[in-house]
């Protein structure tokens, strides 16, 4: 079976599609369902409701919580607007970030316990953003 970048490569833009390019109900229905599949796998929660229980437990006293976030989005936008870039970089960078958080990976998990790990994920999230539009 013809993966999709593979038959929409096949896709005439002019209407005329091939045979063995076009896509069927199936096909487009696979697309979608694989698509929602991803959204919920990427879906964002509150994972800051979690760290106020963890903030209590940790002696340390170094997980996140909603200063954290607060104080993370207004350096991002410091930074984006020193930068002179759109403001909306910076929306995107936190919504990197907290997507990023949401997942069950080992490194957000440190991310979100260790606010040195915090630091330096929500300053690869600007840099990252701030790369790809340059």
């Amino acid at each position: 079976m013809a993966s999709l970048a593979m038959k929409l490569l096949d896709h005439d833009p002019n209407g005329d599609e091939t045979n063995s390019g076009a896509m069927d109900e199936q096909d487009i229905f696979d697309c979608i369902s694989t698509m929602l599949g991803q959204e919920e796998h990427y879906l964002c929660h509150d994972y800051l409701s979690g760290q106020v229980a963890a903030a209590l437990h940790n002696k340390k006293g170094d997980a996140i919580d909603e200063s954290c976030r607060s104080k993370m989005c207004e350096w991002i936008f410091h930074v984006i607007d020193s930068t002179r870039l759109q403001r909306e970089t910076a929306s995107v960078a936190m919504a990197f970030l907290d997507r990023f958080l949401c997942t069950n990976s080992q490194r957000a998990s440190k991310a979100s316990s260790d606010r040195k790990e915090y630091q330096l994920a929500g300053e690869s999230s600007r840099a990252y953003i701030t790369l790809s539009i340059s």
